[in-house]
């Protein structure tokens, strides 16, 4: 070993390196059938963490009841400074959204209004595990609802669900397989020059020979290792002109187009935006900034990856809305109902979808929020069975009615009652 590199050093690089690779409950190493890979999109979850105003996102700035409740925080009607961007007379885009009606006019975005998780708790914590977990008011369930679709859906492969970030999401939890990434340079053996990684590889290799569980899963993880840092380190070059603006979102965009394109069998990815969607007070800025991160990246992204559009679908959700009424801080409390937005090449887009239930004191709900008129996982168990390869929705999501779907990708095939979860 080269004498720059400690034994304590090497031990503890060696470990997190096969802490961080290895995934035991996988004998053997993948890639995924191309031919059923063609069939399933790349699920893509993009969470606004913190409870977002998707009433400022998705303005319907024409309502009396909405103009009189934001004097101050209200987008105006299209036309007027810094006034709505329209989809349809309606509704409009929040003005720092052009990327997303873009995406829009490209027919790849639609909007589904009024969803949310059905459940009253306004709190974050629980909010947010219940949307993760996919069991809204059930806390002894443990799993992320990822976890169990990639249990029924799921084909071995090398990387098969990604977390973005540096610990994996709930939204993944139980599952061993999934990986946390900040970016793919983080695959890399640790220590300077290259012959060190080199020597520290050898070595691990060599203190792992031999022919038990252990020792196999231990080499599956050094060639994964071998395979990504092979393909994935060193300058990712965006494809069609996408430039990736300068924001952690972004970057974690880009990651998650630079994994897909290495062919390692990605099934579904989870990014998480913070950074300020809990607007209780001066929401004005602060939110103007995070819908152009967003609009920005995604457009960005959506360029980047127009050879995969046919096989991606991105689904961006929060845990709950905010209240239609803005508050004596000039921001906005937590409220209900939210709009959700999902981006793929083969959805029925450029529209609005769902039963807007109206603004009115009567039709809001508890006389507050926006009223949930879709659970978000029907929106999510119809992207599920048309778009993912997976019929199993009741696994994913227990309890939850499908009805006759929305018609994101055309008709719904019958459907079975949603069944049990075994926990």
């Amino acid at each position: 070993m080269n004498p720059l590199m400690s034994r304590r050093r090497f031990l503890a690089s060696s470990s997190s390196a096969l802490a961080t690779l290895s995934y035991a409950g996988a004998p053997q190493l993948f890639f995924t059938d191309p031919a059923d890979a063609g069939l399933r999109d790349i699920l893509i979850v993009v969470f606004l963490r913190g409870g977002a105003d998707t009433l400022n996102l998705v303005v319907p700035f024409n309502d009396p009841n909405y103009i009189a409740n934001r004097p101050a925080l209200r987008i105006p009607p299209p036309g007027q400074t810094n006034g709505a961007i329209d989809l349809n007379g309606q509704f409009g885009l929040h003005p720092n959204a052009q990327g997303l009606k873009n995406l829009y006019d490209l027919g790849d975005l639609a909007i589904v209004n009024a969803v949310g998780v059905m459940d009253a708790t306004r709190s974050h914590f629980d909010a947010q595990d219940y949307l993760e977990k996919g069991v809204p008011g059930d806390k002894s369930v443990q799993t992320g609802w990822l976890k169990r679709h990639l249990d029924r859906a799921g084909t071995p492969a090398v990387i098969r669900g990604l977390s973005v970030g540096s610990s994996t999401a709930t939204v993944f939890a139980g599952d061993i397989s999934a990986i946390s990434m900040t970016n793919a340079s983080s695959f890399i053996y640790d220590g300077e020059p290259s012959s060190q990684q080199n020597q520290m590889r050898l070595c691990v290799r060599r203190m792992y020979q031999g022919t038990t569980w252990l020792e196999e899963v231990a080499n599956q993880a050094l060639d994964t290792s071998d395979i990504i840092e092979a393909s994935a380190v060193g300058t990712y070059n965006p494809e069609n002109g996408a430039v990736y603006p300068n924001t952690t979102f972004a970057s974690n965009l880009r990651l998650v187009a630079q994994v897909a394109k290495l062919n390692l069998g990605l099934q579904c990815a989870n990014i998480d935006v913070g950074g300020g969607w809990d607007t209780h007070e001066n929401q004005a800025g602060t939110f103007s900034n995070l819908v152009s991160t967003v609009s920005q990246g995604l457009e960005a992204f959506w360029t980047d990856m127009t050879a995969w559009r046919d096989r991606i679908t991105l689904c961006v959700v929060t845990e709950f809305g905010r209240r239609l009424r803005e508050n004596a801080s000039i921001g906005t409390d937590h409220g209900h109902a939210w709009a959700m937005m999902i981006l793929s090449g083969a959805i029925q887009g450029g529209q609005l979808y769902g039963q807007w239930p109206g603004l009115a004191l009567e039709q809001l709900d508890n006389r507050t929020d926006l009223a949930i008129t879709t659970d978000y996982r029907a929106v999510l168990g119809e992207i599920l069975i048309q778009r993912v390869g997976n019929p199993d929705v009741g696994y994913v999501f227990p309890g939850v009615n499908l009805g006759e779907g929305l018609g994101l990708y055309g008709p719904l095939p019958s459907q079975e009652p949603a069944g049990i979860m075994l926990r």
